[in-house]
């Protein structure tokens, strides 16, 4: 149902005044009489019918894309007028928005379009109280900020949804986007602000009840202590948002909490059982066979590539880093692509292609030294140290830890300097035990 039919079904005519009981009306025509005035029956048939002949025409173009991406407005405007309309048919206006899969919306340029339908979808499944359909809204608006957040219009985006958020007066989708807004401030703000912000996001959520917000930014820290290289605490946000999404049965969703465990437990150095690594990467193998999700797949595959470097495997690590690198450059994930072009590095400095890790460690740390991120800096000087290790240049490799060890003291005091300096002082503990470097100093 379009706009146009809402206005076609209601009868309300143009927008002169009428006199009825001797109170001027306004917006009714002269001949107007409560018999004009549809009753929700009306409507929810109405409403009903156009939705149906919608899903119809989505059944017919499944198998033509290029035609259905030309209907995508129509169809949008279609449940857009439906949801408001209390009814049965609100569940299939939305069922019907989930069948227009991300693919439609960025092979048409309608992202803005798709986060519209989407946050209106939230909030008409929120008002049913359908848990099932409401996972699966959140799962496409989780899936639309991922295809979003590393674009220019980002920011805008987000501020667009809080403002359409704030027209509603939905508190509790006020809430979600503002926890939303944690993954953006990433990399802007330092990590202890951004833990005490999503704490207090979490704490009112849980409050409120809106546990699947207190989940989202759970997700959020964690997503940020995993870009800080702060597993320990990466790890614990993600564990709580796991075991929330277990008790709201939104089982469809626990896969970005898995993630972050893993990548938690495969930092180098962080103390975990192999066997328990292994587990979680089998569920994530289970969930991408089940949901085929596109960017999962790219992502379990750096998951299966840090396990097999960890497991002294890198003819198998190189395999699957190859497959995420080329997955994320094909979708222009740059920071991801980087990151993979690290541990491409340390895999070749396992496999003794010592030029080819250098090469790769020194675009990684172009890109870093231009964006001045040097927290990553000290990282990939114990890549360094490490791949001049393999290479049995013990010298070379003090040389890259003390450079690690400098760099590390200009960051700003917190969690993540005193992490940086921790792994350098554990490198430098596993070289002095291999008997090839300075003594220890005396105290």
């Amino acid at each position: 149902m379009t706009q146009s039919e809402l206005r076609s079904a209601d009868h309300r005519g143009d927008e002169r005044s009428s006199v009825a009981n001797g109170v001027v009306v306004h917006g009714l025509p002269p001949d107007w009489h409560p018999q004009y005035i549809p009753t929700l029956t009306a409507l929810q048939n109405a409403a009903g019918t156009a939705v149906d002949r919608a899903t119809v025409t989505v059944l017919l173009l499944r198998d033509a894309p290029a035609l259905l991406c030309e209907r995508l407005d129509d169809i949008a405007e279609v449940i857009h007028a439906a949801l408001p309309v209390d009814g049965p048919h609100q569940a299939r206006a939305i069922r019907l928005g989930l069948e227009l899969d991300a693919v439609l919306w960025v092979r048409s340029g309608k992202l803005d379009t798709w986060r519209d339908l989407i946050l209106a979808m939230l909030a008409a499944a929120g008002r049913l109280g359908d848990r099932a359909l409401l996972g699966r809204v959140y799962r496409a608006w989780a899936t639309y900020l991922y295809l979003t957040e590393q674009r220019p219009g980002a920011h805008r985006a987000l501020q667009a949804a809080l403002e359409y958020a704030h027209t509603s007066g939905d508190d509790g989708l006020i809430l979600l986007l503002l926890a939303e807004r944690l993954y953006l401030s990433i990399g802007r703000v330092t990590i202890e602000t951004l833990q005490a912000r999503g704490l207090a996001i979490v704490r009112l959520a849980c409050h409120r009840r809106e546990y699947f917000t207190a989940a989202r930014a759970l997700l959020a820290l964690a997503r940020a202590c995993r870009i800080a290289l702060l597993p320990e605490p990466s790890f614990a946000y993600a564990q709580q948002a796991l075991v929330v999404l277990h008790v709201l049965g939104l089982r469809d969703l626990i896969d970005q909490a898995l993630h972050f465990m893993l990548f938690a437990l495969q930092i180098e150095g962080t103390p975990s059982s192999a066997g328990y690594r292994a587990t979680l990467l089998q569920r994530l193998d289970a969930l991408h066979a089940q949901e085929g999700h596109p960017w999962l797949r790219e992502v379990t595959a750096l998951q299966h590539a840090l396990y097999a470097y960890h497991a002294g495997r890198p003819d198998e690590a190189r395999r699957w880093a190859l497959f995420a690198y080329a997955a994320c450059r094909a979708k222009g994930l740059e920071r991801d692509c980087l990151r993979i072009r690290h541990l491409l590095g340390l895999i070749a400095g396992r496999r003794g292609r010592y030029a080819a890790a250098q090469r790769h460690l020194r675009a990684v740390w172009a890109y870093t030294e231009a964006h001045q991120y040097r927290e990553w800096m000290v990282c990939i000087q114990i890549g360094r140290a490490s791949v001049r290790l393999s290479a049995g240049d013990y010298a070379g490799a003090w040389a890259e830890l003390e450079r690690a060890r400098e760099l590390a003291g200009t960051l700003p005091a917190g969690q993540v300097r005193d992490t940086r300096l921790r792994w350098v002082e554990g490198w430098s503990e596993r070289l002095r035990a291999m008997q090839c470097g300075p003594p220890l100093p005396r105290g």
